[in-house]
């Protein structure tokens, strides 16, 4: 599967809202990382290190730890593959059964979360010598100046808007066979900031309520 841009990944949004519990019209955005590993070296040296990140004025801001990852393995004689899951052990209600997922270059998975579960709002395949992440927005986030309006839309703004979803799809670099997926939580997401004219104008709003306060009096 070739990798789309913006706006493919725009007009298929119908397409993707329907592989996820995400109610709104929704688009599922990859980023490739070329000549990295996302939990053995980017966004982690570990298990327990692993986190989505991103950085803004102050430096990188923590936004989703890792639930679980699982390296798929290829039987030497037959090219069966094995699955072998870890689990991030800050989630004890996971077992690692809760994820479902083809083994292939591309393909989908489903979540059954529990009532305790922690959710998915980032998913990443590597192969290669890389790896893809993958997270779902609203559609509306792709118009002009919106969070994630731009070619560069690995921002915290654009991350933080991910939703959290129980199924998705995935492919891998350049169809490349697929060495492990990895699940990245919900705990504590970063909340996109109210654009600067919404924050004028409940300031306004805010301003009315006060002089009419006064007037009553």
């Amino acid at each position: 599967m070739k990798y789309k841009s913006l706006v493919a990944l725009a007009l298929s949004a119908v397409a993707w809202t329907g592989m996820s519990n995400v109610t709104a019209a929704t688009v599922t955005l990859n980023k490739q990382f070329l000549d990295e590993n996302d939990c053995v070296g980017y966004f982690g040296k570990n298990l327990s290190s692993c986190a989505i990140y991103s950085t803004d004025e102050t430096g990188a801001v923590q936004i989703s730890p890792v639930i679980a990852k699982y390296d798929i393995e290829y039987e030497s004689v037959t090219g069966e593959a094995v699955t072998i899951g870890e689990v991030n052990a800050g989630f004890n209600t996971v077992t690692g059964n809760e994820f479902e997922f083809s083994t292939s270059s591309s393909g989908s998975w489903l979540y059954k979360r529990g009532e305790n579960d922690p959710g998915v709002r980032y998913w990443a395949v590597k192969s290669g010598n890389g790896f893809n992440l993958f997270w779902t927005v609203e559609s509306a986030l792709l118009s002009n100046n919106a969070v994630c309006d731009s070619d560069n839309y690995f921002t915290l703004e654009c991350l933080g808007a991910a939703q959290v979803v129980t199924m998705g799809e995935y492919d891998t670099i350049d169809g490349k066979e697929l060495s492990h997926i990895t699940f990245y939580d919900s705990v504590d997401p970063y909340v996109v900031p109210v654009p600067g004219a919404a924050w004028l104008m409940l300031s306004g709003l805010v301003g009315l309520v006060g002089f009419a306060r006064r007037n009553k009096r």
